[in-house]
């Protein structure tokens, strides 16, 4: 998961992570592997949140 996001160019919603990790991932797999990785993410303050790596 955190490869998807060290490869974008620019901050993913859950959505664009799940499409890029494939039809097997659901949104609240990748929420729960975000909460784990806190120190290594960082959310915007905005709807959608998007997230990106420190």
């Amino acid at each position: 998961m955190l490869t998807a996001l060290r490869g974008a160019a620019h901050p993913l919603p859950v959505v664009g992570i799940r499409d890029r990790l494939g039809p097997g991932v659901s949104g609240q797999q990748v929420r729960r592997i975000l909460e784990r990785a806190g120190s290594k993410v960082v959310a915007s303050g905005d709807r959608p949140i998007r997230y990106r790596l420190r």
